[in-house]
């Protein structure tokens, strides 16, 4: 998964703290992903990080890990 490691490095090159990377997540989506996405923000609106990790893990059981 090439874009997932570019967006990894940009998260790193940025600095950017949990909510930049939800935000630099939820820009880079398809809707159908952004969607899903959201939900698990809303679920997890207190524990950005918490809802960064359900992300990722969805990501990797929709469209694979690399």
């Amino acid at each position: 998964m090439t874009w997932k490691h570019s967006l990894f490095n940009v998260m790193e090159d940025i600095n950017a703290n949990s909510l930049e990377q939800l935000d630099l997540l939820l820009n880079n989506l398809g809707q159908e992903c952004k969607g899903q996405c959201k939900n698990i923000i809303s679920t997890n609106a207190r524990d950005p990080e918490k809802a960064l990790v359900q992300i990722w893990d969805s990501l990797d059981i929709e469209y694979g890990s690399a």
